[in-house]
């Protein structure tokens, strides 16, 4: 396996960014979304099509969400300087599966 292959979409980080902002109506603020996936910066705020592939419905989601907000835009970060939001992510990640794991226990 790839080392540096993601495990997850870069979009489901976006999805639930987007989601939060819809449910707080921030449908004209100005937002400015920071990605070190120039895939889905590009993606969703440039001029890169989606192709097919494991992605592409999380992709073609996370574009429809952005679709409702007039004031916004993506600026795509080197990964190198994206290291602490990269490991509040993870542990999100971490925290979110070890939920998972005790409602199943406790089911």
């Amino acid at each position: 396996m790839n080392a540096k292959r993601p495990t997850t979409s870069p979009n489901a980080g976006l999805i639930a960014v987007l989601e939060w902002f819809t449910q707080q109506e921030l449908f004209d603020a100005e937002i400015t979304i920071r990605g070190d996936s120039l895939l889905a910066i590009q993606q969703m705020f440039g001029a890169w099509k989606i192709n097919k592939g494991i992605y592409a419905p999380l992709a073609y989601k996370a574009r429809g969400l952005r679709a409702q907000f007039t004031n916004m835009r993506g600026e795509w970060i080197e990964r190198d300087h994206n290291q602490i939001a990269d490991g509040l992510a993870k542990a999100a990640v971490e925290r979110a599966k070890a939920a998972v794991e005790r409602a199943r226990v406790e089911a």
